[in-house]
């Protein structure tokens, strides 16, 4: 009877011991299905706003006679030789809200300006000039690229992996052709296109000095 007794006790607890190292493998497994859709729910959305922005950026439009940008005043709105104020450019800023409008839906932290911060978010517009360079802040001239480029930091939220890695950085670029806005005559036969400019790399963009 004692044997008995012993042999079922030692059973409970190999059986705790063994529910124990499943339910952390199950939990685990869990969490990364949980992160992995919140990074790719994220990705999808800043891939949407870069495409959002860049087709809008193409039909030459822009909302006037105020400024589309009435957010993100750290980000965007800070005039002088080290910040960025987009408003001096109508079309510009116009692309910036429509980008900003696809990004509807995520947590964004309007005031931070440090590329780690979690929540982080920025909107980048490269266009090609009448010179043929691709310039930063700029929705380029007619017939020739623009680039929309949104970029969001995901924060990892779960306590598992979020001591490995605090939050991961999701981009979204479109690379679109201008359309022939604000020309009157018109030609005759189908004309090649410009080539692509280089892409930007993406990474930090330095901070604006207060």
């Amino acid at each position: 009877m004692n044997h008995f007794k012993q042999k079922l006790h030692h059973s409970r607890g190999q059986a705790l011991v063994e529910f124990a190292l499943v339910i952390v493998a199950v939990l685990m497994m869990i969490f990364l299905i949980i992160e992995s859709a919140r990074i790719l729910w994220a990705w999808n959305t800043v891939q949407n706003a870069a495409r959002s922005g860049a087709r809008y950026a193409i039909t030459g439009g822009w909302e006037g006679p105020d400024c589309a940008v009435n957010f993100g005043a750290d980000k965007f709105l800070q005039p002088g030789p080290n910040g960025r104020y987009v408003c001096d450019d109508l079309r510009l800023a116009s692309v910036i809200a429509t980008t900003h409008q696809a990004l509807t839906g995520l947590p964004l932290n309007e005031t931070s300006t440090t590329y780690e911060d979690d929540n982080y978010y920025n909107i980048e517009v490269w266009g090609v000039n009448e010179y043929g360079v691709l310039q930063y802040d700029f929705a380029g001239v007619p017939n020739n690229h623009v680039i929309v480029r949104a970029t969001y930091r995901v924060p990892i939220i779960t306590p598992f992996f979020s001591p490995i890695l605090a939050s991961l950085p999701v981009f979204g670029q479109e690379t679109l052709l201008n359309e022939s806005f604000g020309q009157l005559s018109s030609t005759t036969g189908a004309a090649l296109p410009p080539d692509q400019p280089p892409i930007p790399t993406p990474g930090p963009t330095p901070t604006p000095a207060p």
